[in-house]
């Protein structure tokens, strides 16, 4: 996916689509973490158990589906 920054008063603002924001279970006001590692900028929700696990589930789905494909890219 794709976005941008918009302005918003005298900050810029990101736009996430509503499918990552349910995926991860960010509504108005759920607190973000915010940290990078001096090229990639990384947003963490904090302390959300239903985004942890929603995230396991997509992880272990993903390994599942794509087991072949890790396992080749691992070699």
């Amino acid at each position: 996916m794709k976005t941008h920054l918009v302005q918003y008063g005298n900050d810029l603002a990101l736009i996430i689509e509503k499918q990552i924001l349910n995926q991860l279970a960010i509504q108005p006001g759920t607190v973000l973490e915010v940290a990078t590692d001096g090229n990639v900028l990384l947003l963490t929700p904090v302390n959300n158990p239903e985004s942890n696990a929603k995230f396991c589930d997509a992880l272990k789905e993903g390994n599942t589906k794509y087991a072949e494909t890790l396992k080749k890219l691992a070699e």
